[in-house]
């Protein structure tokens, strides 16, 4: 197991679509800001495309992510043939072991059958080639539906990108989704909330906090995938709140992620504490 970034750590530094910043964070910087995290494992998703690189970019990139000893994973954003053939090959040329995806597009909601469908033809292409697929929870999906799609096709090259947060979205509580997914789960997305009531009362907020501030029990959530999971790395994630404007936003989500690689470590080294005082 490891901790790593992902581009998602700084959803505002590479760029949301109604604040773009002046220079979004590179795939290059990213691998800067992990070797200065002294971490081994960053996360490139959907958010900062890597369709978009020249072949220097790819060869500079594996050279500098081999010379830093960090290890890479990708993601794409929907489950379509033309995403998972175009992104398996940019895993190789990566040395990438996991591609994590979402299913649907908010426009284009697969039926399960269709889902099964899809990871019938490439599921077989995946352990062919040693990299596993991680479908990651969300709003558009009960996780029994996930933990179904994972359990009919059974192999161990397909399992869940388990993430904290998202399945709020389809009225579903961490505690739910671990019941469900953590069996299945190979890859963890740690991301912290606050929920409050709105100023009116009609109803609540939820918002991205700093890892281990927020209302959600990281602890016991990293225990129960490190228990019940198939050897999940640790990403940090985070829905840093707007601030002001971007810079200052961009600024917060900088620090926040600071805090949250530090309380990842300090509740590693914990874990490996009580390990040592149990022998």
């Amino acid at each position: 197991m490891k901790i790593g970034l992902s581009s998602y750590t700084y959803g505002w530094g590479v760029g949301i679509s109604l604040h773009k910043p002046d220079k979004p964070l590179s795939f290059m910087e990213l691998i800067e800001r992990t070797k200065e995290f002294d971490l081994n494992l960053l996360q490139v998703c959907d958010n900062l495309p890597l369709v978009s690189l020249t072949e220097n970019e790819f060869e500079q990139a594996s050279k500098k992510l081999a010379e830093y000893g960090i290890e890479i994973e990708i993601g794409i954003g929907v489950l379509n043939d033309d995403e998972i053939s175009q992104h398996l090959d940019i895993a190789e040329k990566l040395s990438a072991r996991l591609m994590r995806t979402l299913i649907s597009s908010s426009g284009n909601i697969l039926k399960e059958e269709e889902i099964l469908c899809i990871l019938r033809r490439w599921v077989p292409i995946f352990e062919k080639r040693g990299i596993k697929l991680a479908i990651e929870n969300h709003d558009h999906y009960s996780v029994q539906i996930l933990a179904n799609v994972i359990e009919t096709i059974d192999s161990e090259y397909c399992g869940i990108c388990l993430d904290t947060a998202n399945s709020l979205g389809a009225g579903e509580d961490i505690h739910t989704v671990l019941r469900h997914l953590s069996k299945h789960t190979i890859n963890l997305h740690l991301k912290d909330i606050y929920i409050s009531r709105i100023e009116s009362k009609q109803g609540f907020s939820v918002v991205g906090a700093p890892l281990g501030k927020g209302i959600l029990d990281i602890p016991y959530i990293t225990n129960i995938i490190e228990n019940n999971g198939r050897n999940a790395n640790w990403i940090l994630e985070q829905w840093a709140p707007f601030n002001t404007d971007i810079d200052t936003t961009i600024k917060n989500e900088k620090k926040d992620a600071v805090i949250g690689v530090n309380y990842l470590k300090d509740l590693l080294a914990l874990r490996s504490q009580c390990m040592t005082g149990q022998k």
